[in-house]
């Protein structure tokens, strides 16, 4: 697991501009923090420098990764119905759609509440109650891609890119050496995203019966959600 890791760390670095790393994080560490982080990036299949799937090694299905156009703004000729045709999903960015247009997002698009054009979900919602029930909505949508941007999922108010705007505020906004820290911090809060918290109220939220039909995962995302927001 720690040179899969490592591996994909490496080829991202050289890959994308904007990837913070796991340079920061001890693969090897058995802090149960860390475990759940480790579990997300467990087996991965590497080709061409990409990342193409992920893969549990106690199932049998893969989980691979799917075409998504952006799709906002202006969408010339017949590619809307081109897009329709090939079966490629497209952006649903909830803050500009209404509750039942979130629950019939279309299955393959991809669900989010920001991105890096947008303002951050801190600064649209800035009642932490409201901004955790936007992120629930996502994985109770009817779509089968949810998207969050880097900013929301640590709290972060700040803008990351104004569309239409040069200078240095855009596009420089990076993480603090700490952040992992102050990410556990704000979790504790409500502050930032707990993603099992809100994937276990998203899976009641569709199902009433999701603890008692699904006990076993039930009680794993409330364990792993309670982890995360523990003081150290």
């Amino acid at each position: 697991e720690s040179t899969i890791a490592l591996e994909i760390n490496e080829r991202l670095k050289k890959t994308c501009v904007g990837y913070v790393g796991l340079s920061s994080i001890d693969v090897n560490n058995h802090d149960e923090k860390k475990q759940f982080w480790k579990e997300l990036i467990r087996d991965f299949t590497i080709l061409n420098n990409t990342i193409t799937a992920i893969q549990n090694p106690d199932e049998e299905d893969v989980f691979c990764y799917e075409e998504i156009a952006e799709d906002l703004g202006y969408m010339p000729g017949n590619s809307v119905e081109t897009l329709k045709n090939l079966g490629i999903g497209g952006l649903t960015v909830t803050q500009w759609k209404n509750g039942d247009e979130i629950w019939n997002a279309p299955k393959n698009n991809a669900v989010m509440v920001a991105n890096h054009d947008t303002a951050s979900a801190k600064e649209l919602y800035p009642d932490k109650f409201e901004r955790r029930k936007k992120f629930i909505d996502l994985f109770a949508s009817g779509a089968k891609n949810v998207q969050i941007f880097w900013t929301d999922l640590f709290g972060i108010k700040e803008r990351y890119n104004q569309p239409g705007t040069t200078g240095d505020q855009n596009w420089s906004l990076r993480m603090t050496p700490d952040f992992n820290d102050e990410y556990h911090k704000k979790l504790e809060d409500y502050d930032a995203v707990n993603l099992p918290d809100v994937i276990w109220e998203a899976n009641r939220l569709r199902n009433p019966n999701f603890s008692h039909e699904h006990r076993e995962l039930s009680e794993s995302l409330k364990h792993w959600a309670n982890v995360l927001k523990e003081r150290e």
